[in-house]
């Protein structure tokens, strides 16, 4: 699976399965409200599809010229550590649902790990 394919494939399980099904668009509240099963499924999946990213990563930093390989992997080390971080607060909007997830970092995270990959 190539990268842009698992990008697109995340975006649609976290759009298709959990915004329109539930008048995310229209909500006027600036909320959006996703049935608790239907989180948890969609992170799943995420969960799935960040692991083969990661593991795709790891593969480019062993590729990757001589001179670049312990930067990268210092970088994928950074990249896994925030991973756990937001993997934390996920689970703790799982078990609570009023606590706040910060999206910036799930942006972040996606732009730094494709960067990695050629």
């Amino acid at each position: 699976m190539t990268v842009g394919r698992l990008v697109l494939a995340v975006a649609l399980v976290l759009v298709t399965g959990c915004a329109t099904a539930h008048d995310v668009f229209t909500n006027p509240t600036g909320n959006i409200t996703v049935p608790r099963q239907e989180f948890i499924n969609s992170y799943a999946v995420v969960k799935v599809l960040w692991k083969q990213l990661r593991e795709n990563a790891e593969l480019a930093c062993a590729s990757a010229p001589q001179g670049q390989v312990s930067a990268c992997f210092g970088k994928l080390h950074d990249i896994d550590t925030r991973a756990k971080v937001l993997a934390i607060q996920i689970e703790a909007k799982i078990l609570v649902p009023e606590s706040q997830i910060d999206w910036g970092v799930v942006t972040g995270l996606l732009s730094a790990i494709i960067g990695l990959i050629p």
